[in-house]
């Protein structure tokens, strides 16, 4: 199942990160980017693109749920 975190958190596809990070990602303040998904795998791939493309202060969270992050299904 597709999710995001609740309030104010984009879905991002990790392959659409392929190419470049989109604008909310690479024009946002110096606040750390977290990124999640249900397993790890497709966020630690997103970890990777993004910080090839030179975007800073990432933090990948491998289990969302140990951190009180729940998903909800995507649109």
């Amino acid at each position: 199942m597709a999710g995001r975190p609740r309030g104010g958190a984009a879905h991002v596809p990790y392959h659409e990160l392929r190419d470049a990070p989109p604008a909310e990602v690479r024009d946002r303040d110096a606040r750390p980017l977290a990124v999640a998904c249900s397993a790890g795998t497709r966020s630690s791939l997103a970890v990777s693109l993004l910080e090839r493309h030179g975007v800073d202060r990432v933090l990948h969270v491998a289990d969302p749920r140990e951190h009180g992050v729940e998903l909800v299904k995507g649109d």
